[in-house]
Protein backbone atom coordinates (compact mmCIF):
# COMPACT_ATOMS: atom_id res chain seq x y z
CA UNK A 1 0.00 0.00 0.00
CA UNK A 2 2.81 2.55 0.87
CA UNK A 3 5.01 0.59 -1.25
CA UNK A 4 4.18 3.93 -4.12
CA UNK A 5 5.09 6.41 -1.89
CA UNK A 6 8.12 5.35 -0.22
CA UNK A 7 9.76 3.93 -3.79
CA UNK A 8 12.12 6.10 -5.02
CA UNK A 9 12.43 7.98 -8.50
CA UNK A 10 13.46 4.60 -10.74
CA UNK A 11 10.66 2.53 -9.16
CA UNK A 12 7.43 4.99 -8.94
CA UNK A 13 8.53 5.67 -12.59
CA UNK A 14 8.46 1.92 -13.21
CA UNK A 15 5.19 1.56 -11.56
CA UNK A 16 3.11 4.78 -12.92
CA UNK A 17 4.11 2.99 -15.94
CA UNK A 18 2.51 -0.27 -15.42
CA UNK A 19 -0.28 1.61 -13.81
CA UNK A 20 -1.18 3.81 -16.79
CA UNK A 21 -1.11 0.64 -19.49
CA UNK A 22 -3.12 -1.18 -16.95
CA UNK A 23 -6.85 -0.31 -18.53
CA UNK A 24 -8.56 -2.55 -15.67
CA UNK A 25 -7.77 0.29 -13.12
CA UNK A 26 -10.61 2.84 -15.64
CA UNK A 27 -13.61 2.78 -13.50
CA UNK A 28 -12.84 1.39 -10.61
CA UNK A 29 -13.82 2.61 -7.02
CA UNK A 30 -11.89 5.82 -5.76
CA UNK A 31 -11.78 3.94 -2.67
CA UNK A 32 -9.75 0.78 -4.41
CA UNK A 33 -7.05 3.68 -5.67
CA UNK A 34 -6.99 5.19 -2.36
CA UNK A 35 -6.63 1.01 -0.58
CA UNK A 36 -4.15 0.33 -3.50
CA UNK A 37 -1.56 3.13 -3.08
CA UNK A 38 -2.80 5.02 0.09
CA UNK A 39 -3.82 8.62 1.02
CA UNK A 40 -2.65 10.75 -1.83
CA UNK A 41 0.39 13.33 -1.36
CA UNK A 42 -0.24 15.97 -3.74
CA UNK A 43 -2.96 17.94 -5.91
CA UNK A 44 -3.93 18.39 -9.58
CA UNK A 45 -7.02 20.90 -9.74
CA UNK A 46 -9.40 19.08 -7.56
CA UNK A 47 -9.09 17.21 -4.58
CA UNK A 48 -11.72 14.38 -6.30
CA UNK A 49 -8.57 13.58 -7.80
CA UNK A 50 -6.42 11.31 -6.46
CA UNK A 51 -2.62 12.51 -7.08
CA UNK A 52 0.39 10.47 -5.82
CA UNK A 53 4.04 12.40 -6.01
CA UNK A 54 6.35 10.83 -8.49
CA UNK A 55 9.31 13.26 -8.51
CA UNK A 56 10.01 16.38 -7.30
CA UNK A 57 13.30 18.86 -7.97
CA UNK A 58 14.58 21.03 -5.17
CA UNK A 59 16.43 23.34 -7.51
CA UNK A 60 13.25 24.31 -9.78
CA UNK A 61 10.28 22.74 -7.47
CA UNK A 62 9.09 21.10 -10.60
CA UNK A 63 6.89 17.93 -9.60
CA UNK A 64 5.71 15.24 -11.25
CA UNK A 65 2.32 13.17 -9.90
CA UNK A 66 0.45 10.15 -11.15
CA UNK A 67 -3.52 11.08 -11.25
CA UNK A 68 -6.32 9.74 -11.22
CA UNK A 69 -9.21 11.81 -12.66
CA UNK A 70 -12.33 10.68 -11.00
CA UNK A 71 -16.12 11.40 -12.48
CA UNK A 72 -18.95 11.88 -10.95
CA UNK A 73 -19.85 8.02 -10.15
CA UNK A 74 -16.38 8.35 -8.01
CA UNK A 75 -14.94 6.24 -10.47
CA UNK A 76 -11.69 6.50 -12.33
CA UNK A 77 -12.06 8.12 -15.44
CA UNK A 78 -8.48 8.62 -16.67
CA UNK A 79 -5.00 8.27 -15.71
CA UNK A 80 -2.11 10.93 -16.24
CA UNK A 81 0.91 11.64 -15.02
CA UNK A 82 0.81 16.22 -15.21
CA UNK A 83 3.21 18.36 -13.85
CA UNK A 84 2.24 19.66 -10.31
CA UNK A 85 3.99 22.79 -10.63
CA UNK A 86 6.07 25.24 -12.61
CA UNK A 87 4.33 25.55 -15.49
Amino acid sequence: KEDFKKSDLKEKGSLAAIIMQDKSILQKDKDNIVKLLGEPDAYFFSEQNLTYLISKDIKTKERWALTFLINSDLKVQEIRVVKTCCY
